[in-house]
């Protein structure tokens, strides 16, 4: 039991951390900080309403919880704090693209690498789905020049994107390869697709494709913030869907000409 109002209170302290730091970064910008609260009032409502009622059901039958109830309820609580941590760390970032408080540094890199090393990092996620990863990538291709961090950022989201829409026993396919001047990076699961009349929105804020209502894990704002980090620099992102089949994702950054 201390065990886990430890594992909850480091959860807690790190998102207050979170916040007061980034409400420090973007005090400058009023537009900013004005759209930032009324997101957080708007889309943390329903994390932070669980935790507060699991919290108070607690206080109210403290004696009469059985042991196995006391650990789903503060399970409950955990994964409701998590899922509050994640939107306001990727409310913040979003806020900041979409103001251009983002400092590029760009830098030459090899992308193929950047594809390797975040496969590697997903494949236990992955995993858990029963979900295979293929790679396609070129262990030869030139360097491109963008902000690596940013990069980085773009390619995890895409990955798990991937996963929360591949179904069980399903593919990952990623692919890096050179066209003539540009490096073309694709990312491709199986799944259910995505309609024609749904592919326009994909990177709106909040919006999550999800035919049969099921419930997908994710904050709703990974894609959004794919497109901004891309928008910013200058490098359009395309999406194509058969539904009951595929979905892909690609991009092509420019051969670093040093």
């Amino acid at each position: 039991m201390k065990g886990e109002l430890a594992n909850l209170s480091y959860t807690f302290n790190n998102m207050a951390d979170t916040i007061l730091k980034n409400i420090d970064e973007l005090k400058e910008v009023d537009s900013l900080r004005w759209e930032l609260i009324a997101n957080v009032s708007h889309d943390l409502r329903s994390p932070l309403s669980v935790i507060h009622g699991y919290i108070e059901t607690m206080l109210m039958k403290e004696d009469k919880l059985s042991s196995a109830e006391r650990q789903k309820y503060l399970q409950i609580i955990l994964d409701s704090s998590e899922r509050l941590n994640n939107l306001v760390s990727d409310l913040f970032e979003l806020s900041k693209l979409e103001a251009r408080q983002i400092q590029l540094k760009k830098e030459p890199f090899f992308i193929n690498e950047l594809m390797i090393d975040a496969a590697q990092q997903f494949n236990v996620l992955a995993d858990k789905k029963h979900i295979e990863i293929k790679s396609d990538i070129s262990t030869t291709l030139p360097m491109v020049k963008a902000d690596i961090s940013l990069m980085e950022r773009v390619i995890q989201n895409l990955l798990s994107n991937a996963i929360q829409y591949t179904p069980e026993k399903g593919n990952i396919v990623l692919n890096v390869k050179q066209v003539k001047d540009n490096i073309e990076v694709n990312i491709e699961n199986t799944g259910k697709g995505i309609s024609a009349e749904e592919l326009p929105n994909i990177f709106e804020r909040y919006y999550k494709v999800s035919k049969d209502h099921s419930i997908v894990k994710g904050t709703g704002l990974g894609l959004a913030i794919v497109k901004k980090i891309l928008d910013i620099q200058n490098i359009p992102i395309n999406v194509k869907s058969t539904p009951s089949k595929f979905t892909s994702f690609s991009f092509m950054i420019p051969v670093f000409q040093g």
